[in-house]
């Protein structure tokens, strides 16, 4: 069965470019794609962004590394692990550890978490690259 549009939620439509907070009940009240592995990269994105379906997706993995992250979204690793092709940041923001226990995580995030590394988060806002359409993706 074919994945149905859904029209870009109102905040994200209207976020400033390069904002370093957001308020996160608007990401929480949005459809949102839960992915539990980075290591699925761009799958999700292209069974649910590129009809249009979903506007916001959330990784989770406790492996990584908060650095190695930035570096995929940046566009400093190859392979599998590399940014979304077509997209740029719009806004990126650090989640404190108040705002990833509203994203229900608690504790030592499991046994796979760096442990030299605090618990840390980002959202990440993409815009399409010019001259792309719609048919690219959202």
């Amino acid at each position: 069965m074919p994945l149905t549009a859904a029209p870009c939620p109102s905040w994200l439509q209207t976020l400033s470019p390069g904002v370093d907070r957001v308020d996160l009940s608007h990401f929480l009240s949005s459809p949102i794609v839960f992915c539990p592995d980075i290591d699925s990269d761009g799958h999700p994105l292209e069974i649910f962004a590129h009809p249009h379906a979903a506007h916001c997706f959330l990784y989770v993995d406790p492996r990584y590394r908060h650095a190695d992250v930035v570096d995929v979204l940046d566009g400093r690793r190859g392979g599998a692990w590399r940014s979304a092709r077509g997209y740029q940041t719009h806004a990126r923001i650090q989640l404190s550890p108040t705002d990833l226990m509203t994203l229900g995580v608690r504790g030592d995030l499991g046994r796979h978490r760096q442990q030299d590394e605090p618990p840390w988060g980002i959202l990440e806002v993409l815009d399409r690259h010019e001259g792309l359409t719609d048919a690219h993706g959202p």
